[in-house]
């Protein structure tokens, strides 16, 4: 991996992911947590409010965020697709203080325009996460 890309490939994902801002609620009638419980139980993890899930600093113990789903190996990170720049960031993230491999799961349709994205991006700047996709059953999903 070039490392030299790593960290500015993370810090352009979360600041695009926060400037495009939220999905659209008309796509999917539930907010994130409920896919994000469904899919941590769907893998055995551990879901929301599980101490599990509280990801700390490695030295000083301080809070540094709280992941959607904890498994043996993987902290994951649940997301509508619109908001792949930040799924990315934040599992990277998450991984890096935990020691866990980062997993990406994108509430939309498979290969949509979201997917492919974030496929692209990850793979373009070999970064070490993996991109998996949750479209809950019944939903259209958007293109994305």
């Amino acid at each position: 991996m070039n490392e030299e890309w790593v960290w500015p490939a993370i810090v352009i994902a979360a600041t695009f992911g926060a400037v495009m801002g939220m999905a659209d609620a008309r796509e999917y009638p539930y907010n994130e947590m409920v896919y994000a419980q469904e899919w941590c139980q769907k893998v055995g993890g551990y879901g929301a409010g599980h101490p599990a899930n509280t990801i700390r600093h490695k030295v000083t113990g301080r809070v540094l965020g709280f992941s959607d789903c904890i498994t043996e190996d993987y902290v994951i990170e649940v997301d509508f697709g619109k908001k792949w720049r930040d799924c990315i960031a934040q599992a990277l993230w998450y991984s890096m203080n935990t020691g866990l491999k980062a997993k990406c799961v994108l509430i939309t349709k498979p290969y949509g325009e979201y997917h492919r994205r974030a496929l692209f991006f990850s793979h373009h700047y070999t970064l070490p996460v993996e991109v998996d996709i949750f479209n809950p059953p019944g939903q259209a999903g958007s293109g994305g």
